[in-house]
């Protein structure tokens, strides 16, 4: 993969305005380093047009993808409608725009090794993006992202398992089992909790430890149960199951584990 490249001092990202730019796969010239915006040929004259120092206006940035770069093959036409479900998968759950570029680039990788042949988009997208964000050590549930991109949470996950098994022989990432302390960040922006929250429920984990009660046991749920226990206010066990994308009586089960055990350190 090609470094940082800079473009012209005069060229502007459409969407952004800034002047920062990398190269990271072959398929495509340049990726925006800010919002990731992708130029397919320096050449081509549309590029000219779009790439503006009037960019990053009000108006440019309530478009889609496809208004603001349409495809002109087929190969640029499946990209640009992976980068969509990225993006937005990615928007609503407060995903970083390097975890982005890391789905994008996850996503390249599979339709070169052709695992998204006979798989939608929709589906090989959100897997790359699921893998991409579990790697950078901020997950997020297949089910959240099954719901927001629309398609059947088994299928995504027999995709996350097929991808996993490919990038594996190339290195590109390991399988491994995220943490509940991994969860706290994402609940907390998700739900515009206090900045404290997650220190509080991280320090809640490292003392419950690693109890024989929470083996096993959904991560995110578990780090949803320890975030509602140390807040004074605490949002409604409904949402934050939700947003844990766990079941609301699987939350009240943490809980109610979390408590027994806490009642013991006390006893004990």
């Amino acid at each position: 993969m090609s470094g940082p490249i800079h473009g012209e001092s005069d060229t502007l990202c459409l969407v952004c305005g800034e002047n920062e730019f990398s190269a990271p796969f072959d398929e495509v010239e340049a990726v925006c380093d800010i919002c990731g915006f992708v130029v397919y040929d320096w050449r081509d004259s549309s590029t000219d047009e779009l790439m503006t120092a009037q960019a990053g206006t009000e108006s440019v940035q309530t478009e889609s993808w496809s208004d603001i770069r349409p495809a002109h093959n087929s190969t640029q036409h499946r990209f640009s409608d992976a980068i969509e479900v990225i993006e937005k998968v990615s928007n609503a759950l407060v995903v970083t725009s390097s975890v982005r570029l890391t789905a994008a680039e996850l996503y390249v990788e599979a339709a070169v090794s052709g695992i998204s042949e006979g798989r939608s988009i929709d589906t090989v997208a959100a897997g790359s993006l699921h893998i991409a964000a579990k790697d950078a050590g901020g997950p997020r549930t297949l089910k959240r992202i099954a719901n927001v991109a629309h398609v059947k949470q088994t299928t995504l996950k027999k995709t996350v398992r097929r991808l996993y098994d490919e990038f594996a022989h190339g290195n590109l990432v390991k399988r491994t089992i995220a943490a509940p302390e991994e969860y706290l960040e994402f609940l907390c922006l998700d739900l515009c909790l206090d900045s404290d929250a997650p220190a509080d429920a991280a320090t809640l984990l490292q003392e419950i430890g690693e109890h024989s009660e929470l083996q096993g046991k959904h991560p995110a749920g578990v780090a949803a149960a320890a975030v509602y226990l140390t807040m004074d206010s605490p949002p409604p066990q409904r949402k934050l199951a939700a947003s844990a994308g766990v079941a609301t009586e699987t939350l009240r089960k943490r809980l109610n584990e979390f408590r027994e055990l806490l009642e013991e350190f006390e006893d004990g």
